[in-house]
C-alpha cells in the first residue's frame, strides 16, 4: 500500500524552504508510524537516494508551492510533481521514445502530456535510485508499466486538488 501526504506552502517558496518542508513532512509521517523516529535515522545510497532501514520506503518531491511525500510498505516508491509552466517541449525530444513523443505531440494538450510523461519517468528513476543520469528515452512507460534495471515498475497518476 502506498500513502501520499502533501502540504501546500504559502506564496512561491525557495528551493531551500520547500526542501526543508519536505523533510519536516517526512519526519511527521514517519513519527506517526515509528515511535522515536528522527530525521537523523535517514540513510543514503551511493547515488544519494534517501532511505530508512526496514521494510518501508519513501520519496519526496516539491514544485511550486506543493510538497508531496509517498510512503510505502514492502516496496520501493518514487514520486514526482511538477508545476505546469509554459515550456519549449521540443528541447526535451531526446528524453522520450518515438512512441512517447508521438503520443505527447498528438495530444490535445501537448504540454500537459509532456508533464504527465516526464513526471512518470522521473518517479520511476527516483524509486530505482538512479537519478536523471540514465538514458530517459530507454525508460519507456506503456499502460502504467515500465521495465527498468531488471525490475517491473508500476506508474499511477495522482491528482492533488489545490
Amino acid at each position: 500500500m502506498i500513502n501520499i501526504y502533501y502540504t501546500q506552502l504559502q506564496g512561491q517558496p525557495s528551493q531551500e524552504e520547500a526542501s526543508t518542508r519536505g523533510r519536516l513532512l517526512l519526519g511527521h509521517v514517519l513519527q506517526s508510524h515509528f515511535a522515536g523516529f528522527h530525521l537523523s535515522d535517514i540513510c543514503y545510497t551511493e547515488n544519494g537516494r534517501p532511505y530508512i532501514s526496514g521494510d518501508f520506503d519513501f520519496n519526496i518531491s516539491h514544485s511550486g508551492n506543493l510538497v508531496v511525500c509517498a510512503f510505502a510498505a514492502g516496496s520501493k516508491v518514487g514520486i514526482d510533481i511538477e508545476e505546469c509552466k509554459p515550456l519549449a517541449i521540443n528541447h526535451y525530444r531526446d528524453y522520450f521514445s518515438e512512441a512517447e513523443w508521438k503520443k505527447i505531440k498528438g495530444a490535445s494538450d501537448p504540454l500537459a502530456s509532456f508533464y504527465e510523461n516526464w513526471t512518470a519517468k522521473e518517479a520511476v528513476l527516483k524509486a530505482a535510485g538512479s537519478g536523471l543520469t540514465n538514458n530517459l528515452a530507454a525508460l519507456e512507460i506503456k499502460g502504467g508499466k515500465a521495465f527498468f534495471e531488471n525490475e517491473d515498475w508500476y506508474v499511477y497518476e495522482v491528482n492533488i486538488a489545490e
